[in-house]
């Protein structure tokens, strides 16, 4: 993951490379705010406590859920159907 980091920043930095040590620090505090005020924004509108894939997984197998046809077996145990299947 550390490695996935540093060439983000690499590549972003690019251009940023040749300038002194103090500028460099100065644009990258300057890209890390911005990072983290749109990442801010993004949390600030969602609907929900959960992240956008999350809340997408969720909702995808809630509705494929929807479609499973569960028969009583006896009173410990159920067979769940789905497109044909049992399991």
């Amino acid at each position: 993951m550390t490695t996935g980091i540093i060439e983000s920043l690499n590549a972003v930095l690019k251009n940023a490379r040749d300038l002194p040590v103090l500028q460099l620090v100065e644009e990258l505090r300057n890209l890390l705010q911005k990072w983290f005020v749109t990442r801010q924004q993004q949390a600030m509108s969602m609907s929900t406590e959960l992240t956008m894939w999350t809340d997408g997984e969720l909702r995808s197998r809630y509705n494929m859920s929807a479609t499973y046809v569960v028969e009583p077996i006896n009173s410990k145990e159920c067979n769940v159907n789905y497109a044909g299947i049992s399991a």
